[in-house]
């Protein structure tokens, strides 16, 4: 298996963040019994709580979202009138994704590790 170079990394990042996004609205708007996504950000719901019947928590912030497992694993973290990540989001999407094992590892730890190289592929795709 050939290596991909980091912006090939980073552009799979970036849609695996797209797919992700739209599977959060919907795991919420299912498991809390939304109306819509954004709902979430009203008063009953603000805050850190798990999501019952699930292995998941959510974490509302300003306008947006976390959301995870225990232990920094899985998840995203996204504003919902920004339909875009910006470069923060997808690190942390990227930490979250590689801790969780969704990711193959030997890839994406030198992105991991190397703070300038992440900022190198991603002000070049961002």
């Amino acid at each position: 298996m050939e290596v991909p170079n980091d912006i090939e990394l980073v552009l799979a990042i970036v849609d695996l963040w797209y797919e992700h996004r739209n599977w959060a609205m919907q795991f919420l708007k299912e498991n809390l019994s939304l109306d819509r996504p954004e709902d979430i950000l009203s008063k009953p719901y603000r805050g850190y709580h798990s999501i019952g019947g699930t292995e998941w928590f959510y974490r509302t912030h300003g306008l947006g979202v976390d959301i995870h497992k225990p232990h920094n694993k899985g998840g995203i973290d996204f504003d919902f009138f920004c339909p875009d990540p910006n470069d923060w989001q997808l690190r942390d999407f990227l930490v979250k994704q590689y801790n969780d094992g969704q990711l193959v590892k030997r890839f994406y730890k030198p992105l991991i590790q190397d703070n300038d190289r992440w900022e190198n592929a991603v002000a070049k795709v961002v």
